[in-house]
């Protein structure tokens, strides 16, 4: 807006409704000519108007103009797991969670961690994707993805490097046995209110999944048995507890006595 002689400052009003009745915002500007605005609906029209004052009182308002709002541009989208995987399917499955304001995702996968050497490019509506493309043997790879709404993409997150193996569709492990121990990270992360923690067990042994609060009070165990060395999955279902972050921790005793202990936090959002 422009000054008027003889002000001392400035009401902006803005309104959803253009009889300004109710009000969303109303502004002493205080001779500023501009204000930044916070807070508003994404996709709404909006109504606002100026009125200039001084010792003497208020003028008139100006006439009522009007906008509205375009959506942010999404959150990066986390992945659901970071850690180096090897022996991947050359034709893998790719899972994300999802992105607040995202319609749909770009996901890209490269040979080198520039991405300038881009072997997959490809727009989904989805948080899982199995590629059709068949990947190199043996090769090393970079994935990322990115949120898309009508105000753009989002900043990719951190590319994630994994290494394929010889299996086309299923992971190149003798027996679906896994060569190291392993705790994923929960998915999906936030989750409302159930969520899936994988782990991996290259040896049989005594497995043993707990989850604990922030305060470190265990509320719940989701194993507690010997199990053959393979690929696992348990549900965890948090309808019984508070909203907050939790951690899940796994000790697993192998048969020669060794151990592996991971520790891993979530977050219940309801």
């Amino acid at each position: 807006m422009y000054p008027v002689s003889a002000d001392t400052g400035y009401i902006c009003e803005i309104s959803t409704v253009p009889s300004f009745s109710p009000l969303v915002v109303v502004s002493d500007t205080t001779r500023d000519t501009s204000f930044a605005v916070i807070s508003l609906q994404n996709l709404m029209k909006y109504y606002w108007r100026v009125m200039a004052y001084n010792a003497a009182g208020g003028g008139s308002f100006t006439t009522t103009d009007s906008f509205t709002t375009i959506i942010s541009i999404p959150l990066t989208p986390t992945l659901a797991s970071t850690a180096l995987r090897t022996g991947v399917a050359r034709r893998p499955t790719f899972t994300w969670n999802p992105s607040t304001y995202a319609t749909k995702y770009r996901l890209q996968i490269a040979s080198d961690s520039t991405f300038a050497s881009v072997v997959v490019d490809t727009t989904l509506p989805d948080t899982s994707v199995q590629i059709s493309d068949t990947l190199e043997v043996k090769t090393t790879y970079f994935w990322h993805v990115g949120a898309i709404d009508t105000a753009g993409i989002s900043p990719y997150p951190a590319p994630v490097r994994f290494i394929t193996g010889e299996g086309i569709l299923g992971i190149d492990m003798p027996g679906g046995i896994p060569r190291v121990y392993a705790l994923m990270q929960n998915y999906p992360n936030p989750f409302n209110p159930t969520t899936t923690i994988g782990y991996d067990l290259p040896n049989a042994g005594h497995v043993t999944l707990e989850i604990y609060d922030i305060l470190g009070r265990e509320v719940a165990t989701l194993v507690d048995e010997s199990q053959h060395a393979g690929l696992y999955s348990v549900r965890f279902d948090g309808s019984r507890y508070a909203s907050g972050v939790y951690f899940y921790r796994i000790l697993a005793i192998g048969a020669d006595g060794r151990k592996f202990i991971s520790l891993k936090k979530m977050l219940l959002l309801k």
